[in-house]
C-alpha cells in the first residue's frame, strides 16, 4: 500500500476513546483515519502522520477527520483508544484473533492502516509499534481492533504484552 492521499475507511465501533489534540510536526494534510505517531526526531513530541523508518516512535492514535494544517505546531485532533473496524488486510485471518497489529519499523514508513501487519506475520523487532489487538473479523474479513494498547513500542524481539 502507500501513505494516505485520502481519508481511510475506518470506523469507531466501541469503547470509550478520548479525542485530544497535539502539535503538528509539519504543515501537511492529516487524513481522517490516518495512524498518527509521536515524532521523536527534530520536533520532539509533535504529532506526525508518517513515522520515521527504524525509529521507536509511539503510535498516538487515529486522526479524527481530514485536517489541513497550515503551520508546524498547529493542533491536530485525534482519537486515543477505542474499538475500531478497519478494512480487511490480506495477511490477516481468523487465526490471528488475539494477536496484535503492528507497524513494522523495518518497512516503508506509512500512516495507512492497510499497511499494518499481524504480529504473527513478522519477526518482531525493537522499535516496532503496536497499533492494537485483533479482537474479531466480520463476514467480509474487516478487522475489529482494540486500540487501548495503542502506542506500546517493543523493546525486545518478542511480543509479551497480554
Amino acid at each position: 500500500m502507500a501513505v494516505l492521499s485520502a481519508d481511510a475507511n475506518v470506523s469507531l465501533v466501541g469503547g470509550n476513546p478520548a479525542k485530544i489534540s497535539g502539535p503538528a510536526a509539519i504543515a501537511d494534510t492529516y487524513w481522517g483515519g490516518a495512524i498518527l505517531v509521536a515524532l521523536n526526531v527534530h520536533t520532539t513530541g509533535c504529532v506526525s502522520c508518517v513515522p520515521t523508518s527504524g525509529t521507536a516512535e509511539r503510535i498516538l492514535g487515529i486522526c479524527s477527520k481530514k485536517q489541513i494544517i497550515a503551520a508546524q505546531y498547529d493542533l491536530v485532533e485525534y482519537y486515543v483508544g477505542g474499538i475500531w473496524l478497519i478494512p480487511a488486510i490480506a495477511t490477516i485471518d481468523k487465526t490471528e484473533i488475539g494477536s496484535y497489529l503492528v507497524i513494522d519499523k523495518s518497512g516503508t514508513p506509512t500512516d495507512n492502516v492497510a499497511d499494518l501487519l499481524g504480529s504473527g506475520d513478522i519477526t518482531p523487532a525493537s522499535g516496532d509499534a503496536i497499533f492494537g489487538r485483533i479482537v474479531g473479523l466480520d463476514a467480509a474479513s474487516n478487522i475489529y481492533v482494540d486500540c487501548n494498547l495503542m502506542g506500546a513500542v517493543m523493546t525486545v524481539t518478542t511480543l509479551a504484552l497480554m
